[in-house]
């Protein structure tokens, strides 16, 4: 197997587990949504505001992670493009 090949389907494999991380990831972001918005009303009401700080940074946390994965998704992309272009060239 060539070089790139062997390249390519690393990146492939790469790919794979960023998606599945992403899902992951997604779901948990938009379980701690669910609990910030509980918390902010409680706090609203004057409800333990200590919960509110912690289940907002938990948001922001997944949420930079999210984005992370994206990107490393998009970087991983041109690479296959790359990769994929200097088998066919």
């Amino acid at each position: 197997m060539r070089r790139v090949e062997k390249k390519l389907l690393k990146v492939l494999d790469e790919l794979e587990a960023l998606a599945t991380q992403r899902r992951l990831v997604e779901a948990e972001l938009e379980a701690h949504r669910h609990i910030n918005d509980d918390a902010q009303r409680d706090a609203a009401m004057g409800i333990d505001r200590l919960e509110a700080l912690s289940t907002r940074a938990e948001v922001t946390r997944f949420k930079r992670l999210a984005q992370d994965i994206a990107l490393r998704q998009r970087q991983l992309e041109e690479t296959k493009t790359r990769l994929m272009s200097q088998l066919h060239g």
